[in-house]
């Protein structure tokens, strides 16, 4: 039980300047520590001359023991007159003690003590932690990335009425498709110099107010008559161009805003295709007919102006930091820190890098063959004589596979940390599916479609998260922004190549007309070639490996930094003691002095 010991005297002189002095000492178990002050009030006959302070103090912590201490943040002792000698204790890693010797230019009898002593409780790392504002930052983009996924899809689920309304060919709708791929490859360039450059919140701004300035340009195209297809693609274009900005921070914010060990679930949300789930099943809803495209324009450029200005109320960055970059060089205090690589530098590191290159084959062929699965499924289904409404359920259940698949994938890695061992299950699964769809694409075949592509967007979404975060990983120590943005451009032009590729095969002559059955071969092939180099991959997983080094180093710091701190202030604190014993002693003798000096009188 925590008890306080503490005995006081005061003594009183008569005619004397010096009105009082009080001492007390207590003892605290808590801390461990005896707590001496000493008191003097009003002012001696040797301090009046000097304009000397009306109360002069001390407090002087004395450690009965040699453990320990937590840690120190400052504790200094002054001491002036004939002598003055500092002890620093700063409130930094390093322990400086300093001593100057200066002649005084008062009485020499005269002095000043003041003594500081605090404690506080510090670490070599700060605490790492998710704050509450970061989930609802994750929220409004994965509403952005929604709005995204809108726009992409506003015409693919209604082909044929959007040709009819426009005057334009089937192969026309493709290109505002393939538009989106070429955009983001040319945008991919620049993103990693954005976030550096403005920051993740700026940046995620930046992307929606793209977005909606292109979408109502596709108002303005669908809006005068006759409509016109140059502004609708001029609109297409300016839009592009938010989707690799918002797509590709997945990496940079979740490195800003979350701990080491929610990073893949926060990824996993932004790269899961929600906006396709809506568009699926919202643009038919609304695209009845053609006196119903310019009101489907409206409403995607409503929701992609609606998810943009959230973002203007939001921090640029929590308010500590939720993660330690990790490490392959020390710094002046000795403490590994991440090196800094220009980006031309990051990027021939990439291209050096075996084990990313592979691992860029896997990812671009499994993103390239479903967004070339996704523009023209359509086109591929529609021949067996399946209806618009059909080919958007089929669509909207694989992107409620696809979203289940991402949903899965993070916190599964997150918690097992088995990155290669996903890749090699899940690859073989997703290579199975597109051989399926070779035999299940015919005429009455609606839930066997249906079923396959499911199972498709579940595998293939489920790899995303675990090629993203193992080209962090491997890559290390280019910064994050650049390896993931390096993986998505390729991705997006695969999938343009896979796109044009996959349209030459149709068959005009065909039985049905216009069937791409060997499109389906080609997809097969070239998801085998997925699926081969998923086996073969065998990357390090150099980023954590850098961290481990980091947390050894910190708490092998800390623990050096506490031991230096405890002598230090272990021979401070007894050094303090005898000083003010010294000065009391001084004190009293003076007073006898005085008091002599009356008698004789």
């Amino acid at each position: 039980m925590p008890y306080s010991n503490r005995t006081s005297f005061m003594t009183a002189e008569q005619d004397s300047p010096r009105t009082s002095q009080k001492a007390s000492l207590e003892y605290n178990p808590t801390t461990n520590f005896y707590h001496n002050e000493i008191h003097f009030y009003g002012k001696s006959a040797l301090h009046s001359q000097q304009n000397q302070h009306d109360r002069s103090m001390t407090d002087v912590h004395l450690s009965p023991s040699s453990s320990i201490l937590e840690d120190v943040e400052s504790s200094h002792t002054v001491i002036n007159g004939s002598s003055h000698t500092v002890y620093s204790l700063p409130e930094h890693d390093m322990i400086n003690k300093t001593a100057t010797s200066s002649k005084a230019e008062a009485d020499p009898n005269q002095y000043t003590t003041i003594i500081d002593s605090t404690t506080t409780a510090t670490s070599a790392l700060p605490e790492l932690r998710t704050y509450p504002i970061a989930w609802v930052l994750l929220f409004f983009i994965v509403l952005i990335r929604a709005a995204v996924a809108i726009f992409g899809n506003t015409f693919s689920p209604i082909p044929s009425v959007t040709a009819d309304f426009m005057g334009i060919s089937l192969s026309s709708i493709n290109w505002l498709y393939n538009t989106m791929a070429i955009c983001y490859i040319v945008a991919s360039f620049f993103t990693s110099y954005l976030y550096k450059k403005i920051g993740v919140k700026w940046s995620l701004f930046l992307s929606g107010l793209i977005l909606s300035v292109g979408c109502w340009i596709r108002w303005v195209a669908v809006r005068i008559n006759p409509p016109s297809f140059p502004i609708l693609m001029l609109g297409q274009t300016i839009a592009s161009l938010s989707s690799p900005i918002s797509l590709n921070i997945m990496t940079t914010f979740a490195v800003v805003w979350f701990t080491e060990n929610r990073r893949a679930t926060a990824g996993m949300f932004i790269v899961s295709n929600y906006g396709a789930i809506i568009a699926m099943f919202l643009m038919p809803a609304i695209a009845t007919g053609k006196d119903k495209i310019e009101l489907t324009v409206i409403v995607v450029a409503s929701i992609a102006t609606a998810a943009t200005i959230p973002f203007l109320f939001f921090p640029t960055k929590p308010p500590t930091p939720a993660s330690h970059a990790a490490v392959v060089t020390e710094n002046k205090a000795g403490v590994p820190t991440k090196p800094e690589l220009t980006l031309r530098q990051g990027t021939m590191l990439l291209l050096k890098n075996p084990h990313f290159l592979i691992l860029l084959v896997i990812h671009s062929s499994n993103i390239g063959l479903s967004i070339a699965w996704n523009g023209l499924m359509n086109q591929a289904i529609s021949p067996y004589g399946y209806t618009d409404n059909e080919i958007g359920n089929i669509a909207a259940i694989g992107v409620v596979g696809g979203t289940l698949g991402c949903l899965m994938s993070g916190p599964i890695i997150d918690r097992t940390k088995q990155h290669k061992v996903l890749l090699k299950i899940m690859a073989p699964l997703m290579f199975s599916t597109y051989l399926a769809f070779i035999f299940v694409v015919k005429r009455d075949s609606f839930a066997a479609i249906l079923y396959t592509n499911m199972l498709s967007q579940f595998f293939l979404s489920f790899m995303v998260p675990v090629c993203v975060e193992l080209g962090v990983e491997i890559s290390y120590p280019v910064t994050e922004s650049l390896s993931t943005s390096i993986l998505w451009q390729v991705s997006q032009l695969v999938g343009f190549i896979l796109v044009l590729v996959m349209d030459l095969f149709r068959d005009e002559n065909g039985e049905p007309k216009g069937n791409l059955y060997k499109a389906l071969v080609f997809q097969a092939a070239i998801a085998g070639v997925c699926f081969f180099f998923s086996m073969i991959f065998n990357g390090p997983m150099a980023r954590t490996e850098a961290l481990k080094v980091q947390e050894k180093a910190a708490a092998a710091t800390a623990q050096s930094e506490m031991m230096t701190n405890n002598t230090a202030m272990s021979r401070y604190h007894y050094d303090s003691a005898d000083t003010m014993q010294t000065l009391t002693e001084a004190d009293q003798a003076r007073i006898q002095r005085q008091q002599h000096c009356k008698e004789e009188v």
